[in-house]
């Protein structure tokens, strides 16, 4: 069910996957850069953040269920739009004991949009947020898992830009510790900035 050799994708299969309270798995930035996306994803209007799981209606991509993809760019402006985030994929379901444990952080959010300071001229778009698969016999911690959208920015008077989409995160856990992750899980859109509207 789960497809690879996708953009900006990384995939770790162990029988256990530990992330401590001080360490990082990091995807963030690491999808499709300014004015790129996926062929299922839709390219943004002018000034724009990435679209993926969050996107206006109709306007969404990528699987809910199995998400692989990684966010798509902001759109450029003065500057390159912010970059997507990438796509995580943690394989731990080998064996009963097979677990998954996150207490850091474990992110796909896309970059944030940019402004040329010196040109004070159009803001690019945030990069959507990527996607985090976690398939695990056992899934716990009190850590973070997201794939948020990277922020609008600021443009000389209404040349501000939008946020990204949020990505897409899903929890596939078939042991019977699934409610030992007391942690946050997050997908959320970035923040416009200003006049963006």
């Amino acid at each position: 069910m789960v497809e690879t050799g996708n953009a900006g994708e990384f995939v770790i299969s162990a029988n256990k996957i530990i992330v401590t309270a001080t360490g990082r798995i990091d995807g963030a930035g690491a999808g499709y850069t300014g004015d790129s996306h996926h062929s299922s994803c839709f390219l943004p209007g002018t000034r724009g953040g990435g679209l993926h799981g969050g996107g206006p209606v109709d306007q969404t991509c990528g699987d809910f269920e199995w998400p692989v993809l990684a966010g798509s760019g902001g759109r450029t402006g003065t500057q390159t739009g912010g970059a997507g985030g990438g796509s995580l994929l943690l394989l731990a379901n080998s064996s009963a004991a097979s677990t998954v444990r996150v207490d850091g952080v474990v992110s796909a959010d896309g970059a944030d949009g940019k402004l040329d300071v010196a040109f004070r001229g159009i803001a690019s778009g945030g990069g959507a947020g990527g996607s985090v698969l976690v398939v695990a016999s056992q899934l716990s911690g009190s850590g973070t898992i997201r794939a948020n959208g990277g922020g609008g920015a600021d443009g000389h008077t209404t040349s501000d830009s939008g946020g990204g989409s949020g990505g897409r995160v899903a929890l596939h856990v078939s042991g019977s510790e699934r409610g030992a992750f007391t942690g946050s899980v997050q997908a959320r859109a970035g923040v416009r900035f200003g006049s963006f509207a």
